[in-house]
């Protein structure tokens, strides 16, 4: 199974909160889990140095999204 979603960044501080209370809710239904956070651990690494993709991990990180190590 595969799940693809999509998040906007918040526009305001309800959304803002919404978002990271999404975060806490995957977060702990992934806790535990043997595929690890929910993110590929090379996507993660980011080895192309994407600039756009590490705007993504750092906003993935910033509202509590566990994207591993």
């Amino acid at each position: 199974m595969c799940a693809a979603v999509f998040y906007l960044l918040p526009r305001n501080a309800d959304e803002e909160e919404m978002l990271r209370s999404r975060a806490v809710v995957n977060n702990n239904a992934l806790d535990g889990h043997p595929g690890g956070p929910g993110y590929d651990a090379d996507w993660v690494r980011n080895p192309g140095g994407s600039v756009r993709r590490a705007k993504w991990i750092d906003a993935l990180r910033e509202f509590g999204f566990d994207v591993g190590s």
